[in-house]
């Protein structure tokens, strides 16, 4: 072992998430309206119990994720703290006419309505506004002919109408309910150019509730469609149509399984006068953190509605124009995105299904000697089921194009039996920084890469304009090719540099199986940096594990542990003090993975072992093997926020020394850089 130059302190694990607020669009772009009407205490009739609670998240999801302005959303509810906001018959009759003319013809207008519907003896239907009163619907209920009036006048090219009434417990559905259905309501409204009528089921059936969602199922897809799971063709839009389809197919499957009951929401109305589509959203990307929790949430609810016991969740493949391979263009990315997936749907199993323990995934995909160009083949499946101990579904997820920090991930679930389609969902998510790090390219941050737009009203964000840059840049030199860059990284075997060509804005460097490196790193600049060092895809330092499979223990619980998978983002990170005077550099070595940290410091050797005996390999990270990850990170304050085998590292022999602790006031901010290095086998490197 090589004595380090200096001891390396430590930074405690930091969670960066790098995101923005789109700016709000011109007025002549706004183009989506929403008025969110629910009542739950009504004072003449039963109370419903989650008519209010299942509008608050459909306003927050089309705030979220349907890119509503705030200033475009209207809710009327009888929880409001705003007595001119509780949907009585007056504010109704007040407000819908005041909102319905703020539409243009080439704007989206949504109006939800979840509460009670009644007719009256001359057959007219009404909505139940919060003081309506049964017995005197002309005088108190909101008649659906004025709603038609106004809805007819409104100059909106698509108009969108979600009706939920008749909300009940499967008990309550089973005793007479009070009013009338939702079909029943939206009768009179299916002559109304440009407006689809979308209700929550048909005549005669009840709107059934889900008490521990606190929601209606009607009021649950709809959400869950606006999140992007309706979007069926991929384009970033959700069509009428599309939304329609998902609810309709959700609705009827979901009563089935939980409630042995029928419910088919419907359809109602005429399209518009042209060939172009309804679209009532445009799906903005979320962060991939939070993508990849949507994304456990709506595949942990199809496990559970087809009653499926046991998962697996492979890695995410790339796709190409020559198929589906790893890494490819998303680097080390797509390995975390099945981790964290994994990890997500660890969270959300417990008491419903179980999540293969990924050590044992991995092997059974090895003694199968199972690849990527099996995901079709039925018999490869079956075989992987059985020897994974009987796993009947697979999770398999699709990196499937990057545009900028935009990528879009496909993920079905797939039975191990017939290979037949248990679900499948496309998603959108937004990378940050650190993440677009894990693409495998290098290049130096510039400050005129976080400079803010020269044109306030651009409407480009800052990290969106400096992602296209940085990509852009990543594509010509290697920042280790230029003498001056001044965070400098070397692969030290002995006490000798091991040299690498630059090939394609790549620097490959050439090791031999069973050689023991160290990783040389220097700080050239006047100031500390923070630094986030990976070996194929694994933290140097140790980072906090999942415990939890279904051969461990029941609950979730997490420890320290070395060499651990991790975001780029998230991973704790070494501290590099600035260069003193006199010197050109301040010189660091990381010898191995850290297991622990401190005066009784231990780590185990960096050991070069052909691919399949790595530790990337045995944590399940094959196509991380051979790579080598420096970020670094300006210091904020802690109040800002081939076919031929390759080569991989492994777990070498465990020694003891000591790091110091670092004790400062900052944590790592914006990216300065991003080196990456190839390790090859000796020969292969030019």
């Amino acid at each position: 072992m090589t004595v380090p130059s200096r001891s390396l302190p430590l930074a405690w694990l930091i969670i960066s998430v790098f995101s923005y607020v789109a700016s709000a669009p011109a007025a002549d772009s706004s183009g989506q309206f929403a008025v969110l009407i629910s009542v739950d205490g009504y004072q003449h009739v039963p109370r419903l119990s989650f008519a209010v609670s299942g509008t608050l998240r459909l306003s927050q999801t089309l705030r979220r994720y349907g890119g509503y302005r705030s200033a475009d959303v209207l809710q009327l509810v009888d929880a409001a703290a705003d007595p001119a906001l509780h949907p009585t018959r007056a504010n109704l009759l007040s407000e819908l006419p005041q909102w319905l003319s703020k539409a243009a013809e080439n704007d989206r207008l949504l109006i939800a309505f979840a509460g009670h519907a009644f007719r009256a003896a001359d057959g007219d239907v009404y909505l139940a506004a919060l003081d309506t009163n049964p017995g005197d619907l002309l005088a108190t209920g909101v008649s659906v002919s004025w709603l038609k009036e106004q809805l007819a006048g409104c100059p909106a090219r698509t108009k969108l109408l979600l009706l939920d009434t008749r909300q009940a417990s499967l008990e309550q559905a089973a005793a007479d309910l009070p009013g009338i259905s939702a079909a029943e309501l939206a009768e009179p409204l299916k002559n109304v150019p440009g407006l689809t009528v979308l209700v929550a089921s048909a005549a005669g059936q009840a709107s059934l509730v889900c008490t521990d969602r606190q929601q209606s199922l009607f009021g649950f897809w709809a959400v869950e469609g606006f999140k992007g799971h309706a979007d069926g063709d991929n384009d970033g839009q959700i069509a009428v149509e599309e939304l329609a389809a998902y609810v309709q197919q959700q609705v009827a499957a979901d009563a089935q399984q939980r409630f042995r009951a029928d419910q088919r929401p419907q359809r109602i109305g005429l399209p518009a006068d042209d060939d172009r589509p309804a679209v009532v959203c445009r799906v903005q990307p979320q962060t991939l953190k939070r993508t990849l929790t949507d994304l456990a949430d709506h595949l942990g609810l199809q496990m559970q509605r087809g009653a499926h016991v046991r998962l697996g969740v492979l890695e995410f493949t790339t796709e190409t124009g020559a198929g589906e391979v790893l890494g490819a263009e998303f680097g080390v990315l797509g390995r975390y995105c099945g981790g964290e997936l994994q990890q997500q749907l660890l969270t959300r199993s417990t008491g419903r299904f179980e999540v293969a323990d990924r050590r044992r995934l991995d092997q059974a995909l090895k003694e199968s000697d199972f690849g990527i160009g099996q995901l079709g083949s039925a018999s490869a499946l079956k075989e992987l089921g059985q020897r994974a101990g009987q796993l009947p579904v697979v999770a398999v997820g699709t990196l499937a194009k990057r545009d900028g920090r935009t990528v879009t991930l496909r993920c079905q679930l797939l039975r191990t039996d017939d290979s037949g389609l248990v679900a499948q969902t496309t998603v959108r998510a937004e990378l940050n920084d650190s993440e677009w790090a894990m693409l495998g390219r290098s290049v130096n941050v510039e400050p005129t890469d976080y400079a803010a737009p020269a044109d306030p009203a651009s409407p480009i964000p800052t990290q969106v304009a400096r992602i296209s840059q940085i990509d852009h840049r990543s594509q010509t030199t290697h920042p280790l090719a230029d003498p001056q860059f001044p965070l400098r990284v070397r692969i030290m075997v002995g006490n000798q540099e091991r040299k690498g060509v630059f090939r394609d804005g790549q620097l490959l460097v050439p090791l031999k199986t069973g050689e023991v490196y160290r990783i040389q790193i220097e700080n050239g600049n006047d100031h500390g940096v923070y630094l986030r060092l990976l070996v194929d895809g694994l933290n140097t330092l140790p980072e906090r594990m999942w415990s939890k499979g279904v051969e461990v223990e029941a609950a979730p619980q997490r420890e320290l542990a070395g060499a651990q998978p991790v975001n780029l983002a998230e991973a704790r990170a070494w501290w590099l003090d600035a260069r003193e005077a006199g010197q050109t550099a301040a010189v660091y070595s990381v010898n191995g993975f850290f297991s622990q940290v401190g005066q009784n410091a231990k780590y185990n050797e960096f050991r070069v072992v052909d691919v399949q005996d790595s530790q990337a390999v045995r944590m399940g990270f094959a196509d991380q093997a051979g790579l080598i990850t420096a970020a670094f990170y300006q210091p904020i304050p802690k109040t800002a926020q081939t076919g031929e085998r390759g080569l991989g590292t492994a777990l070498g022999e465990e020694y003891s020394t000591q790091t110091e602790m670092y004790t400062g006031d900052t944590l790592p901010g914006p990216l300065l850089a991003v080196v990456h290095i190839r390790y090859v086998k000796a020969g292969t490197e030019r």
